[in-house]
């Protein structure tokens, strides 16, 4: 698309920026609950273990026919699941508690490339269970400036 503006060097065309598009998933899928012990939270000044981690994996990938892209920001969130549902808590009811460590052996993803970043995730539900869900996000930008923020959510089975 080419477009002239008033004040601009008479037909000098203005480029749109593309948007940078990202695939991304989550290895494994579903992924699998394992006691925790060691990693604590504090909850109504007790100190509580957390009794279940998982191990995943974010992969990001773009097309050749994109431009590079860095990894601005990652994250990641856990919802109390029954058989892939969410299970939103009850209004006073605690939330559920987690904690999680990334990590990463680069910020960037190339051309055609794809960056894998690890997650630990330490977690503690209300309702006594292992089975939850796990959102991990990224916020990235391209090399000509556009971004993306996107997520992936998997379940987390016992």
């Amino acid at each position: 698309m080419a477009v002239s503006a008033a004040g601009c060097d008479e037909g000098l065309p203005l480029e749109s920026t593309p948007l940078l598009a990202v695939q991304m998933s989550v290895a494994p899928d579903p992924g699998m609950a394992v006691p925790s012990s060691g990693v604590t939270f504090e909850q109504d000044g007790q100190t509580i273990e957390f009794p279940w981690m998982t191990t995943l994996s974010l992969i990001i990938r773009t097309d050749a026919s994109q431009s590079g892209a860095t990894i601005r920001n990652i994250g990641a969130s856990v919802q109390e699941a029954i058989e892939g549902i969410a299970v939103t808590p009850v209004f006073g009811d605690p939330a559920p508690r987690f904690r999680y460590t990334p990590r990463a052996t680069t910020n960037r993803v190339e051309p055609g490339g794809e960056a894998i970043i690890e997650f630990d995730v330490w977690y503690w539900l209300p309702g006594g269970g292992a089975e939850a869900l796990v959102a991990l996000n990224a916020t990235l930008s391209a090399d000509e400036g556009s971004g993306v923020t996107d997520a992936v959510q998997v379940s987390v089975l016992p």
